[in-house]
Order: structure tokens, then C-alpha cells, then sequence
């Protein structure tokens, strides 16, 4: 493994990354392994040396937005999902995980070329050389030399949300396909926000009654309880999606 590459590619750290988790106000995401088909080393370096956070808080963002629409649909959430991964990809951000997901030519001219810029840079200038100034100089140089476009070297993104064993839990997998296949797995867990008497009932409510329909009403509920049940209505369709989301792999090109 070049050493190098830790000190120029955005991502990559040369220690092991400790457990990576995220939390928002619904949810937790937890990332759990990458599989580089055919590329032991990479699955090394994308599981224990690629900081993956800033996607899983793209994927929180995008499950609190789904979360707070009237009408829940995790296809909508899978296609928002994607649009903001690709985004980031194409950005100075991912432009590590672009490098080592491309042929080992174009690893070695991004690899090789950065560390130049830079030394380059700092025999030039007092100042540090910023990041996105080296990310455009070498879109550019690669370009020139590979009559490539950045981003046709940019892998192609699938995103796919899967039943888990887990309670509360699904699986989003990511699949990118670049000069290999890296899948990626993440927990996505629904935190349990069960904290009051009134809550609790609530849920039992939910779990034994048809609340859309017309069992609710003949309960005869105080009226300030229905909010409650409304919330935990939508909790209990968000288990349902994650035990069974029926959803195959989003892909989009542009």
C-alpha cells in the first residue's frame, strides 16, 4: 500500500479508524463492512482506513427529510440517497474514494500528481496549497493526459435498502462499480423514542388496532391522544418497511 496515499487523498487515514456511527434525532447509521470484488487490499483500506462518515450523515439527512413527509416512500428515500452520494463523489470530498476505485493507471497519475502539486506548491508559496485547488489542477492535468473527463472515471453508484434480522434495523447497501465492484453495508436503525406511560399505550394501540380505519374512533379516545398514535402509527410502518422494503437496486446514470 503506498504510503503516500494517505497523505494526499481526502479520506484515508494510516491508522484504523475506530467503529462508525452517526445519530440524528430518528436515526442511527453504523457502517459495517466494504467488499472490493478481487481486491483484498481494498476491502482492507475502505473497511478500516476510509473515514465513510460524511456519507452516512448524507443518509441520515435524507432519512429525516423522508421522515418528516406526510407520505413515507423509501424508493423516494433510495433515489435521494443516490443523487446526494453521486454529488459527493464528484466533489474534492470523494475525490480519495474516486482514485482508488479507478484502474491502477489512473490511481497511480492521481496518487503521483497530487503529491507533486503539493510539493510544488510549498517550495513556491509560504501558505499550504488548499485541497480544491489541487483537486481541479488535477482534473484538468488528468484530462489532458488521459483525454478522460473526471467524471468518467467516477463509479457507478446502486443503492439498495434490505431486510435485516436486526430489530428495528435495515440494510443499506451501496454498490459502486468503477475498475472493480466495492459494496458497501450500512445499519440503518430506527431509534426507539418510546419514553412515557402514554407512549407505551400508544403503541399497543397501534400494534392491535387498524388506527386508518374505523376501530380507532370506536375506541372513543381523549382527543390529545391522537397525535400519539398518529406518531406511533409512523413508527410502526417504518419497522414494517425496514422488515420487508420489497425494494431491488436504484441505479441512475447521468
Amino acid at each position: 500500500m503506498d504510503p503516500s496515499l494517505f497523505e494526499v487523498m481526502p479520506g484515508f487515514t494510516e491508522e484504523p479508524l475506530p467503529p462508525l456511527l452517526s445519530r440524528s434525532e430518528h436515526f442511527r447509521v453504523k457502517f459495517v463492512s466494504a467488499q472490493c470484488e478481487g481486491e483484498p487490499t481494498k476491502s482492507t483500506l475502505f473497511s478500516k482506513h476510509f473515514n465513510w462518515k460524511p456519507v452516512m450523515d448524507l443518509v441520515l439527512g435524507k432519512l429525516e427529510e423522508i421522515y418528516a413527509c406526510d407520505k413515507l416512500e423509501l424508493a423516494d428515500f433510495q433515489i435521494m440517497c443516490w443523487e446526494e452520494i453521486y454529488i459527493w463523489i464528484l466533489s474534492q470530498p470523494g475525490f480519495g474514494l474516486v482514485a482508488c476505485s479507478s484502474s491502477r493507471a489512473h490511481q497511480e497519475f492521481f496518487t503521483a500528481y497530487a503529491r507533486l502539486l503539493t510539493i510544488r506548491w510549498d517550495s513556491l508559496f509560504r501558505d499550504p496549497c488548499s485541497p480544491e485547488l489541487i483537486f481541479h489542477q488535477l482534473k484538468r492535468l488528468f484530462l489532458r493526459k488521459f483525454e478522460l473527463k473526471y467524471s468518467d472515471v467516477v463509479p457507478e453508484i446502486d443503492v439498495n435498502l434490505r431486510p435485516s434480522s436486526v430489530p428495528r434495523t435495515g440494510r443499506l447497501a451501496v454498490r459502486l462499480t468503477g475498475a472493480f465492484t466495492t459494496d458497501l453495508e450500512f445499519h440503518v436503525e430506527k431509534i426507539n423514542r418510546l419514553t412515557s406511560l402514554k407512549e407505551i399505550s400508544a403503541a399497543a394501540v397501534v400494534n392491535n388496532f387498524n388506527t386508518t380505519g374505523g376501530e380507532l374512533a370506536a375506541l372513543q379516545l381523549p382527543v390529545h391522544v391522537f397525535p400519539v398514535l398518529e406518531y406511533m402509527r409512523r413508527e410502526q410502518q417504518w419497522l414494517d418497511y425496514f422488515k420487508n422494503p420489497q425494494l431491488s437496486y436504484i441505479s441512475y446514470i447521468y
